[in-house]
């Protein structure tokens, strides 16, 4: 024990991350009697660690805790989970607030479900908290609970939409990257069920007055759209020339296949519009999208005329003038490209 309170304390990463490791594996190769005594001596080590600068240190550290939690039971630990979300609602380090996020999220998927359920409409009313430190910090922890219970997590995704797409617009930058994250996390974890949870938010999202909403949905659009279509989603947007484009044909049956002709076509035509929006930065993502999943402009152009046309009118119909203008644009760079 006194060599594992050592390497705990090391300056190496690597030290700390083996010596993180070794405790929690002795949660499960020990009696219960065994490692209790030696708690109160490794837990303060162990919560060092977790708020480590290094990533990799930290991640280890909250493993160990999920498992010595699982292993032993919570009365063994009476106030983890409240010093761990104590944390999360502190004024203080990103570094804190992710150690915390990450341990907390390992903690309480090895405490089981039951325990999620009782802290979980804590967890989203703190992820829309006035205080700007408390929206980060509990944004952060839906970065890592969908991960960490994988598809049991999946019947609490509705619950959690919410709070991660109005943080895209937060004043707070930290706040719009933890959401961001957490979104592609969702994707990446649960492509088929984000589908139905996240592509309706993210059409409209599309449209929305504020353009970090724009951007955000655009970038969480693509990602999606590369799962499905398992491309990588790397490729030039330089130049002008539609034959650049880096979709496959494999890629269009995909998401025919996955979001139906319907969807598709809806989907395509507001990726097609935003690229003229009045952002840069917006109009480059989604060309950027764009070009990495169509293979064929003019050919999907003409597919997706019908309904591109009706969300243009409808634009053209807006109080906003903003999207009176990207609707004009588009206009004109379909009579251009299509002819009269």
């Amino acid at each position: 024990m006194p060599i594992l309170e050592r390497g705990l304390k090391e300056r190496s990463t690597e030290v700390k991350k083996k010596s993180s490791q070794i405790v929690g594996n002795m949660a499960s190769l020990t009696d219960v009697k065994d490692l209790v005594p030696y708690l109160p001596r490794l837990l303060p080590s162990l919560k060092e660690v977790l708020v480590d600068p290094v990533p990799e240190a930290r991640a280890t550290a909250a493993k160990s805790l999920g498992t010595m939690v699982e292993k032993l039971g919570e009365d063994k630990f009476p106030s983890l989970v409240n010093e761990l979300v104590h944390t999360l609602k502190s004024d203080t380090s990103g570094v804190d607030h992710q150690g915390a996020a990450q341990g907390l999220s390992e903690v309480l998927a090895g405490l089981g479900l039951s325990r999620l359920e009782g802290l979980l409409s804590e967890i989203v009313i703190n992820a829309t908290s006035p205080k700007s430190y408390v929206r980060e910090g509990f944004i952060s922890l839906l970065i890592y609970l969908p991960a960490t219970f994988g598809q049991r997590f999946q019947p609490y995704l509705g619950r959690i939409i919410t709070p991660i797409l109005s943080g895209l617009a937060d004043e707070s930058e930290y706040v719009r990257d933890a959401s961001l994250r957490a979104g592609q996390m969702i994707i990446v974890n649960y492509a088929t069920k984000a589908v139905d949870l996240l592509l309706p938010e993210l059409e409209r999202g599309l449209f929305d007055d504020n353009w970090r909403i724009r951007q955000s949905s655009v970038q969480l659009m693509g990602d999606l759209l590369y799962r499905i279509t398992g491309i990588s989603g790397k490729t030039t947007t330089e130049g002008e020339e539609e034959e650049e484009t880096g979709g496959t044909e494999v890629g269009r049956k995909a998401l025919l296949q996955v979001l139906g002709k319907e969807r598709r076509d809806r989907v395509l035509a507001a990726l097609y519009i935003v690229r003229q929006d009045v952002s840069g930065i917006v109009r480059q993502s989604s060309m950027h999208v764009w070009k990495s999943i169509v293979s064929n402009t003019p050919r999907v152009v003409k597919e997706i005329l019908p309904i591109m046309m009706g969300l243009i009118i409808r634009n053209l119909a807006s109080p906003s003038f903003d999207k009176r203008q990207v609707a004009a644009r588009t206009l004109g760079e379909l009579v251009r490209k299509l002819g009269e």
